[in-house]
């Protein structure tokens, strides 16, 4: 019976990814898409925020969330359900995933994956259906001078690139941009890495003394606003980025890798004065009057490109659930700014 589920997910999984590789990408989503976008922006309400120096955090909760468990690509891989590997014929921006599990495989935009020949992070959201095939996902390189295999397989310790560089690399969607965000950041943080990884700037005995304190004082919220399903970022006067999430397991879930890039972001800039509630809640309400387009995705779901003149990002959709809204300023996105 066990072999005879197992298959039919199989085919079932096989049929969604064939399923999406036949959506046109730079399409108009149809409607029902977009009325659940809005629809979880009208239920969102923004909290008062809890502030360490300069790095404001707003939560985002909801009364009615969704009962589905995701895993995350650091769980999946610590427990040997998710393998990821270099292609054959390796390749900077691809490598290849298969998840070996009955769960959906969560992957945010930004995560790093280490080792291999090559350190990346994910380019766009993914969703890794149960008991895939091999599975090409694409990927930026955030370690510009090393071509040599440390590993056979790519692995996960929790890190995200910072809010900033996340954003830039949405927006400008450039391998080179990517790199001169790594060196930027590692150069206001004082980080020396030999072959240049974002990795390194985490690994910094600088850059961890001073994360401490923040990580101190903000890792708790997650416990002190059980429906709180995501968050709005602030460092200083700006609003580096809004993250949401399907539910509260999996932003929790998420929370302590989230946070230290929230960090890194604050570390890299002056402190300033604060932003304001309601200027958090307008941030947030700007998806209400914006374009949206469906792009390509490897995996399960539909991903979505969320476009207005004040913010720019995009949610990954599966079923009835928003499993992730990234949501940045279009300011920011600028990397002249």
């Amino acid at each position: 019976m066990k072999v005879t589920l197992s298959l039919i997910a199989v085919f079932l999984s096989f049929c969604l990814g064939l399923k999406n590789l036949d959506t046109p990408s730079g399409t108009v989503i149809d409607r029902s898409k977009e009325k659940l976008l809005l629809r979880l922006i009208e239920q969102c309400k923004v909290k008062n925020p809890f502030r360490y120096q300069n790095l404001i955090i707003f939560p985002i909760v909801v009364s009615n969330e969704s009962d589905t468990r995701y895993l995350t690509f650091e769980e999946s891989v610590n427990n040997g359900f998710l393998e990821i590997r270099e292609l054959k014929n390796s390749q900077v921006n691809k490598v290849r995933v298969q998840n070996r599990s009955k769960y959906y495989i969560f992957g945010l935009a930004g995560e790093l994956i280490l080792g291999a020949k090559q350190d990346r992070m994910l380019k766009e959201d993914v969703l890794i259906p149960p008991f895939s095939r091999w599975i090409e996902i694409p990927v930026y390189c955030t370690e510009h001078g090393r071509w040599t295999e440390q590993t056979k397989t790519f692995q996960s310790r929790g890190l995200i690139a910072s809010g900033l560089l996340r954003a830039r690399a949405k927006m400008t969607e450039s391998q080179a941009e990517v790199w001169d965000g790594v060196g930027q950041v590692q150069a206001e943080l004082d980080v020396k890495a030999p072959t240049k990884a974002f990795k390194e700037v985490y690994e910094a005995p600088n850059v961890k003394d001073q994360s401490q304190p923040y990580l101190k004082e903000l890792l708790p919220i997650p416990k002190r606003a059980k429906n709180t399903i995501g968050v709005i970022v602030g460092v200083g006067d700006e609003i580096i980025c809004a993250d949401l999430f399907a539910n509260h397991s999996l932003f929790e879930r998420l929370w302590e890798k989230l946070l230290r890039s929230y960090v890194i972001d604050a570390l890299s800039k002056p402190s300033a004065d604060g932003i304001s509630l309601d200027q958090a809640s307008d941030f947030l309400k700007s998806v209400k009057k914006a374009s949206f387009t469906q792009l390509h995705t490897v995996g399960a779901g539909r991903l979505i490109r969320i476009d207005r003149n004040v913010s720019s990002g995009s949610a990954l959709i599966f079923n009835n659930d928003i499993v992730h809204l990234d949501l940045f300023p279009s300011l920011i996105t600028d990397p002249k700014h």
